[in-house]
């Protein structure tokens, strides 16, 4: 949590940076830095994962008389 109010603060001053850049600068670079940056600070708002059961739970299931390989990748066997 630390580190996303960490982001979050970081985000906001970065983005009244890229406002007042794109006051004094009226041109492309300031403009995409300013929209990309809004939509960075959405996404740190609004997003609520806090909890950490969003991890990959591999299950599998195997027959009578069956070995189950589980892994990440391709086996070779």
């Amino acid at each position: 949590m630390k580190i996303k109010i960490t982001l979050l603060i970081l985000n906001i001053l970065a983005f009244l940076a890229s406002i007042i850049w794109l006051y004094v600068e009226r041109s492309l670079e300031p403009l995409i830095s300013t929209l990309t940056l809004a939509g960075t600070l959405l996404v740190l708002f609004f997003n609520t994962d806090d909890n950490n059961d969003t991890k990959i739970k591999m299950k599998q299931k195997g027959g009578k008389n069956s070995k189950n390989y589980q892994a990440g990748g391709n086996i070779n066997l």
